[in-house]
């Protein structure tokens, strides 16, 4: 189960499909859209093994927001559970 994240650059980013949903739903609670939020809450409850997201996709305005909670969410996860949880998560994934 794995999941690729297309980034504005091109590149992707692969991760397990766990930590990229779990990712999505913490985005999802507090991104400012509405829309988005329902969006990404629905992303990150599929059933599928495979989950595929390019942010490109986004609108400018949307990448920001997007982008900033993201930032904010891996903040809360590393002020909550240390670096040691980054480690572990880089070591399942690959940027390509």
């Amino acid at each position: 189960m794995s999941s690729a994240v297309v980034l504005a650059d091109g590149r992707v980013l692969l991760r397990s499909n766990l930590a990229v949903s779990s990712m999505f739903w913490l985005i999802a609670k507090k991104i400012h859209s509405k829309q988005l939020a329902l969006w990404f809450f629905d992303l990150s409850d599929r059933p599928s093994g495979y989950l595929d997201f390019d942010v490109r996709s986004l609108t400018l305005h949307d990448q920001i927001d997007f982008w900033s909670t993201a930032d904010r969410a891996l903040s809360k996860l590393l002020e909550e559970h240390g670096p040691e949880f980054l480690a572990r998560e880089n070591a399942h994934g690959a940027t390509v």
